[in-house]
């Protein structure tokens, strides 16, 4: 016997009926008529059997090995043997550890989080881990970079700006990374500090500039934070492969036409065929903005004045919403 699924639910049970008026009105209101159409077609009382029926399923390991759970759960598994900790679901099978999970393994084994290979110790983490337990051990551990970069990103998240800080501070003195940077960057963001924040990205990128995510992020605080002759100095050098993402190409772009290069940006623009930034977020229009503030800069350079309702934006640009289209 296996659990039924949603799907099997509405098979079983009929597809759920609600009030139109009750669902499409305020979200108190809608969500007490779910609950309730929900109560009725799929009972506790029908719950309460489903589980009873499928207990002797769930607390046995399976016949046959269809797929195993995520690898973390082996590592917790691990980190609970060695701490005397009862296992977690020991009827199911996590697979083996892999490179994802080899440092944490490593740590619980060696007491480090120390990376000897030179080129797998420039690059980000494999993984982090944000959990009490987990931080406990870091913190327990040898001195090395990786131990104090870790720390900073676990404190960061627990709005520990200073502790971060000092944590930062220390895996600086083993070792300057991109990614130690790139979180003393975030550091000097969160005490407000936006300026030295987006020079600390800068520089980081510079040390992994065919790193997609971390050029944009860095390109993203560099705009923000004024830094247009950096942005195009570092585009102007940067690979092949960093320069043709949309998103860095659109920073670039930004920080052309505030640098007065118009045609540049423009070119930027309609590069083949039109700018695209695959990784455009909903309601986000920075492409469409970019396009007006062309059109702008342009009539001012000629002598034309020109209002935003004046401007016709192609459809391939325009990412409002609520707008009416020309």
């Amino acid at each position: 016997m296996h659990p039924l699924t949603a799907w099997e639910w509405l098979e079983c049970y009929g597809a759920i009926n609600a009030d139109p008026e009750k669902v499409h009105g305020d979200w108190d209101t809608a969500r007490a008529e779910i609950r309730e159409k929900i109560n009725e077609a799929v009972s506790e009382a029908l719950l309460e059997k489903l589980l009873k029926d499928t207990k002797p399923m769930a607390i046995h390991a399976a016949g046959k090995m269809i797929c195993c759970g995520s690898t973390f759960g082996k590592l917790e598994n691990l980190r609970r043997e060695k701490a005397g900790e009862p296992q977690m679901c020991p009827h199911l099978d996590f697979g083996e550890i892999g490179e994802n999970e080899a440092i944490w393994a490593g740590l619980l084994h060696h007491g480090t989080l120390e990376i000897k290979e030179n080129k797998e110790a420039e690059k980000p983490p494999r993984s982090w881990m944000f959990q009490r337990e987990w931080t406990e051990i870091i913190e327990k551990s040898t001195d090395c970079h990786e131990k104090y970069l870790h720390l900073a990103a676990i404190y960061i998240g627990e709005r520990r700006l200073r502790d971060a800080g000092e944590a930062i501070e220390k895996a600086l003195t083993y070792r300057e990374t991109a990614t130690a940077l790139f979180i003393l960057s975030q550091c000097h963001r969160l005490s407000g500090n936006g300026e030295l924040a987006a020079d600390t990205a800068l520089r980081a990128a510079t040390l992994l500039p065919d790193d997609i995510s971390l050029v944009r992020r860095a390109f993203e605080m560099g705009y923000r934070a004024g830094r247009y002759d950096a942005i195009v100095s570092f585009y102007n050098t940067a690979p092949d492969s960093t320069r043709a993402d949309g998103r860095i190409s659109m920073y670039y772009a930004f920080a052309l036409l505030k640098l007065g290069n118009i045609a540049d940006a423009k070119a930027v623009l309609y590069r083949d065929g039109g700018l695209a930034v695959t990784d455009i977020q909903e309601g986000e229009v920075s492409i469409t903005n970019l396009y007006i503030e062309i059109e702008k800069a342009t009539a001012k350079k000629e002598g034309r004045e020109i209002s935003e309702n004046e401007i016709n934006i192609p459809t391939q640009f325009d990412f409002r919403m609520f707008v009416p289209k020309k």
